[in-house]
C-alpha cells in the first residue's frame, strides 16, 4: 500500500509561496539513494528489494559449452537504446529488443514452442532530503523463452524494458538506457541454453549535482532471471 503523500500530491496541498521557498532548501536537491520494488500488475502492492537482499551473483553459471559452441548462439537486435531521455518516454517497442537464438535460425519464428511472454513490474523511486518522493519510475521487464531449435536447447525472444509510468519533480531530471553486451551459452553443445545480461543504466540531475546507477539483469531461456547491482 502507499505510505504518505508523494511530493506531487503534496505540492498541490501547500500554499505557492512555501513551494517556492522549499525550492530554495538545499535538502530539496539532495538525492537519497534509489529504492527498487517489485510490483504487481495493481502497482498497489509492492516487495522492496532494495539493496537485493538475497538475489544470487549470475556468474554462479558455469559455461561448459566450448568457445565454437558460445558462438553458435547470436543476438538479434538493439544493443543499446534509450528508455527516458530528459523525463520523456522514447523507447520503441516495435525496435527496441533483442533475442538470443542460433546461428542457423534466420529469426525467431525459426524456432518452436515458445513459452511467455514473461512479464515482470519494478518501481524505482528517488527521494530527496525532505524524503519527498522526486522520481518515481515503473517499468516492465518482457520477454519470451524456452523454444528450441531442430529439436534442441532453450532459447530467449524479444527481451526488452520499457516505461510504465515516470512522474518527475519539478528542476529534476531523469534518463534511462538500456545495453545488452552480449549473449552465452551457459548449456552444453547438445542441451544449449541462451543467456544474456542487461544493464539498465539511469541518472538523475538537478543544478547541484548529478548522479549515475545501473541494474543489471540476467535472464536465461529457461525463464531464469537474476537482479543484482
Amino acid at each position: 500500500m502507499k505510505q504518505g503523500l508523494s511530493f506531487f500530491l503534496l505540492l498541490l496541498l501547500i500554499p505557492k509561496t512555501y513551494a517556492e521557498d522549499i525550492t530554495k532548501d538545499p535538502r530539496y536537491y539532495e538525492i537519497q539513494k534509489p529504492k527498487l520494488y517489485e510490483i504487481t500488475e495493481s502497482e498497489e502492492d509492492q516487495t522492496n528489494i532494495s539493496p537485493y537482499h538475497g538475489l544470487q551473483n549470475p556468474y554462479v553459471y558455469s559455461v561448459t559449452g566450448t568457445i565454437s559452441s558460445i558462438h553458435k548462439i547470436v543476438q538479434i537486435g538493439k544493443i543499446i537504446y534509450d528508455i527516458i531521455k530528459e523525463n520523456k518516454a522514447v523507447v520503441n517497442l516495435k525496435f527496441d529488443h533483442t533475442s538470443a537464438i542460433p546461428a542457423k535460425a534466420k529469426n525467431v519464428t525459426y524456432l518452436s514452442g515458445w513459452k511467455g511472454p514473461k512479464v515482470r513490474s519494478f518501481r524505482m523511486v528517488y527521494e530527496n532530503g525532505f524524503g519527498m518522493e522526486v522520481v518515481d519510475f515503473r517499468f516492465r521487464l518482457v520477454y519470451s523463452y524456452g523454444a528450441s531449435f531442430e529439436g534442441k536447447g532453450s532459447y530467449l525472444a524479444n527481451v526488452s524494458i520499457y516505461p510504465a509510468k515516470l512522474s518527475v519533480a519539478w528542476v529534476y531530471t531523469f534518463n534511462a538506457s538500456t545495453y545488452i553486451p552480449a549473449v552465452l551459452n551457459i548449456g552444453t553443445d547438445e542441451a544449449p541454453i541462451s543467456a544474456l545480461e542487461m544493464h539498465l543504466s539511469y541518472s538523475i540531475e538537478t543544478p547541484m549535482k548529478n548522479e549515475k546507477n545501473t541494474i543489471s539483469i540476467f535472464l536465461d531461456g529457461e525463464g531464469k532471471e537474476q537482479i543484482y547491482q
